[in-house]
């Protein structure tokens, strides 16, 4: 470091001790009170013979007492014997009456003389005001040590020190019967209730705390409830407030009885907490902590018909009102209104009209009205809006119905005697996502068919009629790439004449399952015992919708049951309609047959309903 710097560090040093003692040297200079007499005044001679009084202190106290002499902006000038002792950082009460009326912290020090700078939200302090440490405080209100400071060891006080002594302590009962003790929360959770409590002396009775909701207005009264040794509680509850109030003033009035009154003293009502110039503020969170769940609960669809009326329907919370769509073509447009309307308790319900409804989309939005009065969205927006594809001629179906339960019939007569079944197939399908798809169901077969059988003699075996009995059932899950592509399998079990047996099935299919799609599946099952074959099936499917409610399906099946003679082959044609908005109705019917020579015909039907 260079002696240019060197000269600068100490000369910043000694401008900013000489700056502490001019301050002290000005304070000097200046009254303690305002109004006081000069100096010279009090040390004027009295008449010849009349004894010396001596001047009057309306608040006796220890003669190393430290008290405020004067005040410059949040800093405070004190001076007494005690603050020889004391030191920067150290935390001391300002008290009037026998009352703590603020908080602070030494800055500077110099002999006597100190620097307090007040804490922050604390209230102005008067000239006079004592100053003591606050652990030194808080040790004489719990009892730890006594009010008055202790003589020096090895020497005796002197009777007028005793005196000063038993004066300050009976002050500090006096003052300790009526003291009050509150911390002030620090926050308030939105549309949450605010616990006060204090802690008061025996001349402290039927406090009431006095508060508002902001910085305006008149304040409420909520009386406080006494506890147990001197504590006094109030649970204030000023709910959900606005969001714009981000505040709650209090302030704490009581009545107060004097010190060592009689019985027929009067009582006087006094603040004993905060002031109503100068409240108690607690700061108010305005915002919830969570965001509601609970808002909008609302299953957009995936897909639509062209031209066909989109209905809505979303359960919105009981906070907002008039609910409204916003609705375009998909591709660009300004947004069109459609009005929601209630059909039961938060449930809202509007459409969008079928002009709007065409390929390749529509978007939209659902927006509503909150308590203060401002329209905003509640699902999705206007720069990311819900966007439904739309489809020309799909049968009327929406993702809001996670459910399906079918059930079929189907026969075949493959031409000749002797040769003919029936089957029944009850499902249930659930969506449990988007990609995916669980599902069980059961199966029964019954009839005829021709199977080899040994004869009585050793001559080879002959085609005979045996029954058929074949029960079981299914279970597996689908899973879905998208719209155009899934994958499925199922775990097959059924039961015969002569055991058991278990499978499989595998299936996938290509296309919208809405629209056009190809399909195929194979399934096998083996008897447990011999390994021999039950079942094989391959189908192949085509399908496309014809119009709204129409669906056309081509279907070609390759199967054997319970090994029989040749395997039949059969080609059928389905239909499907919806009947009603879930209700769907299946028949078909075709050609079956083991060879050319005998055809047959096979046919049946079938419902499903989705919820």
């Amino acid at each position: 470091m260079d002696s240019n710097t060197t000269k600068t560090t100490r000369s910043g040093r000694g401008a900013g001790t000489a700056a502490l003692a001019a301050l002290l040297a000005l304070s000097a200079a200046v009254p303690a009170e305002a109004g006081a007499r000069p100096r010279r005044a009090r040390h004027r001679a009295a008449p010849h013979g009349a004894p010396r009084q001596a001047a009057a202190d309306p608040t006796p106290v220890s003669r190393s007492a430290v008290r405020v002499v004067r005040l410059v902006g949040k800093r405070v000038e004190a001076q007494g014997a005690a603050a020889a002792r004391w030191g920067p950082g150290l935390v001391v009460w300002f008290s009037e009456r026998g009352l703590t009326m603020a908080e602070g912290v030494v800055r500077y020090r110099q002999g006597a003389r100190v620097v307090i700078e007040l804490a922050d939200g604390s209230p102005a302090v008067s000239v006079g005001a004592q100053v003591e440490p606050r652990w030194q405080a808080e040790a004489r209100q719990y009892g730890a040590r006594p009010a008055a400071d202790e003589p020096a060891k090895g020497r005796s006080p002197s009777a007028g020190s005793q005196g000063e002594t038993a004066g300050a302590a009976a002050r500090d009962a006096a003052a300790a019967a009526r003291k009050v003790w509150h911390q002030p929360p620090r926050q308030l959770p939105w549309g949450g209730k605010l616990w006060l409590e204090i802690v008061a002396g025996p001349r402290v009775r039927a406090p009431v705390v006095r508060w508002r909701v902001g910085r305006e207005g008149p304040f409420r009264s909520s009386p406080m409830k006494a506890a147990h040794d001197g504590r006094w509680t109030a649970r204030l509850a000023p709910g959900q407030t606005p969001r714009e109030t981000n505040v709650l003033q209090y302030y704490v009035g009581a009545t107060v009885a004097p010190a060592g009154a009689s019985g027929g003293a009067a009582a006087q009502q006094e603040v004993v907490v905060g002031h109503p110039a100068r409240p108690i503020a607690v700061a108010i969170n305005s915002r919830p902590s969570r965001r509601r769940r609970s808002t909008v609960d609302h299953v957009p669809p995936s897909r639509w018909s062209h031209q066909k009326p989109l209905p809505l329907t979303a359960r919105i919370d009981r906070r907002y009102r008039a609910p409204v769509v916003f609705y375009r073509a998909r591709g660009g447009g300004s947004f069109e209104v459609a009005r929601m309307k209630q059909v039961s308790p938060q449930v809202w319900r509007a459409t969008i009209p079928s002009r709007r409804v065409v390929v390749p989309g529509v978007s939209y939005y659902l927006a509503a009205t909150d308590e203060h009065g401002i329209t905003r969205p509640v699902f999705r927006t206007a720069r990311r809006p819900m966007n439904v594809r739309v489809t020309r001629g799909r049968i009327l179906a929406t993702d809001e119905r996670r459910n399906r339960v079918s059930l079929a019939w189907t026969g075949a007569d493959q031409g000749t005697p002797g040769d003919a079944w029936q089957r029944v197939d009850i499902g249930l399908e659930r969506l449990f996502f988007g990609f995916l798809v669980g599902r069980v169901g059961a199966t029964a077969t019954w009839g005829q068919g021709p199977r080899l059988t040994a004869s009585d003699t050793d001559a080879a075996p002959v085609v005979s009629a045996q029954p058929i009995n074949l029960y079981g059932g299914h279970a597996g899950l689908e899973l879905r790439a998208g719209d155009y592509l899934s994958a499925s399998g199922d775990l097959l079990a059924a039961i015969h004449n002569g055991g058991a047996g278990l499978g499989y099935r595998f299936g996938g299919r290509i296309g919208d399952e809405a629209g056009a799609h190809l399909s195929v599946s194979w399934a096998s099952i083996h008897d447990l015992d011999d390994g021999a074959a039950l079942l094989k099936r391959l189908r192949l499917g085509l399908s496309t919708p014809v119009g709204q409610r129409l669906r056309l399906a081509g279907v070609v099946v390759h199967e054997d049951v319970l090994q029989d003679t040749s395997e039949a082959l059969r080609f059928q044609v389905e239909a499907t309609v919806a009947v009603a908005e879930r209700l769907f109705v299946t028949a078909r019917v075709g050609l079956s047959g083991r060879d050319a020579d005998t055809p047959g015909v096979t046919g049946g039907g079938g419902v499903a309903l989705t919820f």
